[in-house]
């Protein structure tokens, strides 16, 4: 507001649904300056937005001549998991979005971050354990069901979103199952919905993101070809009930024996 300029918001859609006709060039004379959310810097909406020389900051990327702030993804997933391994969990489920290990995706650091945390505890998980959730609701309780159905359930799950771990709370209390109780389980995002639902979470931190990425983007406009800018911006890991389920109490309740270390 202190700025005076009016907010355009322009939805391309699924980044990876093909739309043949850029907005950008439309937009270029309209606008002083672009924001980019939730696009990777190899997208061609990036490629054909970056060619029009007008300021740009984006979240949760970062090309040559912008300025972007991210967060600590890589650091907020290994700290979920090092939570659930210091709760003795040594089988844990992960659900995540839709990529398992495509460095162009938005998730890969999630990635990173939880082999991180099971390299340390030299524990790597299983395949079958790593099971996608689409981000959505309902593919949380699907993801959910099918690490129930495993001949060894996870005791424990991190989910790459609260929306997944949701569908997830769906999935374990149709199984006879509560989260905290008989199977550990941690959200990201720090929806508020989560502390309703007890959810353990990481939370992010969506409104500093967003003053972070506006004021960059201003100062890029007062200053052209200034130095590209990098900020990361870090997570919290919120315990709640839902990941206070002990490891063996898990296995014993889903029918398997006390964990192995």
């Amino acid at each position: 507001q202190g700025a005076r300029l009016d907010l355009l918001v322009h939805c391309t859609g699924d980044p990876s649904d093909p739309h043949p006709v850029p907005p950008h060039r439309r937009l270029a004379r309209r606008v002083d300056g672009f924001i980019v959310l939730s696009l990777v810097a190899d997208s061609p909406d990036i490629a054909d937005l970056l060619h029009l020389d007008v300021p740009v900051a984006m979240f949760g990327a970062h090309a040559y001549g912008t300025s972007s702030v991210h967060i600590d993804d890589r650091g907020g997933a290994a700290g979920a998991v090092d939570h659930l391994i210091a709760g003795g969990h040594r089988r844990i489920g992960v659900i995540y979005g839709r990529e398992v290990d495509n460095p162009a995706v938005l998730e890969h650091d999630r990635h990173c971050g939880i082999r991180d945390a099971f390299g340390r505890a030299g524990m790597p998980p299983a395949a079958e354990l790593l099971v996608p959730g689409d981000f959505t609701m309902a593919g949380g309780a699907r993801a959910m069901t099918r690490l129930l159905e495993l001949d060894e359930p996870p005791t424990a799950v991190f989910a790459f979103s609260d929306e997944m771990a949701y569908g997830a709370i769906q999935a374990l209390r149709a199984n006879g199952l509560h989260p905290g109780a008989d199977v550990a389980l941690v959200g990201y995002d720090g929806h508020d919905l989560s502390a309703a639902l007890e959810l353990s979470t990481v939370s992010v931190p969506f409104e500093e993101i967003g003053a972070t990425v506006a004021r960059q983007l201003l100062d890029r406009i007062q200053e052209p070809g200034m130095p590209d800018v990098r900020e990361i911006l870090p997570t919290q890991f919120v315990s709640r009930f839902s990941s206070q389920a002990l490891a063996d109490r898990g296995a014993a309740r889903l029918g398997g024996g006390a964990p192995s270390s």
